[in-house]
């Protein structure tokens, strides 16, 4: 017999004599009752304390003990007919709001696993500190440590704080880590935790104004039309790809197969784009997927758009945040396609948004299943996530960037998060602030006469030397795949042939058959028949003399 089995045997002897049902002493008695046991040692009556002090057991073993003799006792019923029942108290229900809210404002949606990630300055004893300064400040009743961490533990498996983590991450976040690991006066860490709670406020406030634009387009989207873009890891979609990768998989040569993907929160719809090294990474991929889902979301609106755009992107300078996207986008009012356009950028090192959960899911797939050519990748982003998204392969663009070539340039606005494009009585306006604060005031320029009016662009031409090269080699890696018994054909097609199909004409809406937006019209809401009788009614029975 063990030294466990020992001890359990021994302890079950001297343990409870008799079990009695005392109710909890608080104004919630009638709620639960507890399960007391007696101690005896040589005739006389002890606390658990002294039995546990005299024999030796440490105090989880006692509590291991008591639930084992505790199994199979019924719980004792009430005098109203009802057994003991817990209940979610105020104080559960406030902190595990907190948490949601918490995690919601400051945590990042991770584009390859489905988790929440805080931000790396942050650590749990940190978080359980603003949540008691918010109990405080909120007059609340604040719970403990342990019982708020395990309320983490239960209810938000998924919100992690990494000790190392796995994405790049905000550079003012690395630095207060380091600087809080240092030992720091009490001043110092004062000063530090000031700051600290500055900048994570900062990144919230610009994350809530886009929670704002996405409700408001959901809630109305007849008047406003709120888009998320980004693009996902390469890494995750390179073909052929396999659940089960051996070490000849890793040296042989694959095609790189980017998706850039976009979210359309009116619609509550999904798309996604994908693509080759064919083309180069820069702001034509992002304008001619733009473009596509606002032709699809015009043929859902009766033909036109809604009169206000919000549009988030990510702070990646080749992609979004560059003189062509902000011509592209004046030009766009200025033809009057949209009355407003408002560009937001989330601070660096904490974009990760909604759009992550998509590629997040995406991911999952990948590594579920095999997809050897496009249609297998098509199918497999198909299934990730329900309802099944939009999805489409670029095989020829239209370049946008030679329709801003003028002799007016946009520059110096790596700082600058939060752009609106206007059109108000022939007067194009360009307005511009650091971050969406109410505090800081708008910059204007007025970009009448200096943005170009929209014309029917050329097509991307030519092919990158990466991806000829890459084709070259896969050609030459064709008899090792089949030599490792993974067949990359389908149908007589293999990745390359699939992929490097190129069309003559771009397959995106020219931004010149757009009609001009319409302001819908405001109905006013009417009452049913049967109600307003109901209320004339009352008020005939009210006035009524007895």
């Amino acid at each position: 017999m063990g030294q466990r089995d020992m001890l359990y045997s021994a302890a079950s002897v001297l343990f409870v004599v008799t079990q009695e049902a005392i109710p909890k002493p608080h104004r919630d008695a009638h709620k639960e009752t507890i399960q007391r046991p007696t101690f005896i040692l040589h005739g006389s009556t002890i606390c658990d304390s002294a039995w546990r002090l005299i024999h030796g057991v440490k105090y989880r073993r006692y509590q291991y003990i008591r639930k084992k003799l505790n199994t199979g006792v019924s719980k004792v019923s009430l005098p109203d007919g009802r057994s003991g029942m817990r209940y979610t108290t105020e104080a559960h229900i406030i902190a595990k709001q907190y948490l949601e809210q918490y995690a919601k404002h400051f945590g990042d949606d991770q584009p390859d696993v489905p988790e929440i990630h805080l931000p790396s300055c942050l650590t749990k004893k940190l978080v359980f500190k603003d949540y008691s300064l918010h109990c405080i400040t909120n007059h609340h009743k604040a719970i403990k440590r342990t019982r708020f961490l395990q309320i983490w533990r239960m209810e938000f498996p998924n919100v992690k704080v990494r000790k190392h983590q796995k994405m790049t991450q905000c550079t003012k976040c690395a630095v207060f880590k380091e600087a809080f690991l240092k030992k720091l006066s009490q001043d110092e860490f004062k000063k530090l935790e000031v700051r600290r709670k500055a900048h994570l406020t900062l990144q919230r406030n610009a994350r809530e104004k886009y929670y704002k634009h996405r409700t408001k387009s959901q809630e109305n989207p007849q008047q406003y039309l709120s888009l998320i873009i980004d693009n996902m890891d390469q890494a995750k979609t390179n073909l052929p790809r396999f659940p089960f990768v051996s070490k000849a998989d890793n040296s042989l040569t694959k095609l790189h197969h980017h998706v850039t993907g976009v979210l359309c929160h009116s619609l509550q719809k999904a798309y996604a784009f994908t693509w080759t090294d064919q083309f180069a990474s820069n702001c034509n991929v992002t304008l001619n997927c733009l473009m596509t889902v606002l032709d699809d979301v015009a043929k859902n609106n009766g033909g036109s758009l809604p009169p206000t755009l919000y549009l988030q992107a990510d702070n990646a300078a080749k992609d979004n945040k560059n003189n062509y996207v902000l011509m592209f986008l004046v030009m766009l009012v200025k033809a009057e396609i949209v009355k407003k356009i408002k560009l937001s950028f989330l601070m660096v090192g904490h974009t990760h948004e909604d759009v992550d959960q998509f590629f997040s899911r995406i991911s999952v797939k990948c590594h579920q299943q095999a997809a050897v050519t496009l249609p297998d990748l098509h199918q497999l982003i198909s299934t990730s996530v329900k309802p099944m998204p939009y999805i489409q392969h670029i095989t020829s663009l239209w370049d946008f960037r030679k329709l801003s070539t003028s002799d007016y340039s946009l520059c110096d606005f790596k700082d600058i998060h939060h752009f609106v494009f206007r059109k108000a009585d022939d007067k194009v306006t360009l307005k511009f602030k650091n971050w969406p604060l109410h505090s800081e005031p708008y910059r204007e320029l007025d970009v009448t006469n200096a943005i170009p009016d929209l014309d029917v662009p050329s097509i991307v031409e030519g092919i990158q030397p990466k991806f000829t090269s890459i084709l070259t080699n896969m050609s030459g890696d064709l008899e090792k795949w089949m030599s490792t018994g993974r067949n990359i054909s389908i149908g007589g097609k293999t990745i390359s042939k699939h992929s490097a199909e190129r069309k003559e004409r771009p397959n995106v809406p020219l931004p010149t058959n757009f009609p001009k937006f319409k302001i819908p019209k405001k109905q006013t809401p009417t009452l049913e028949s049967n109600v307003t009788d109901l209320i004339d009614k009352h008020f005939k029975k009210c006035q009524k003399k007895s």
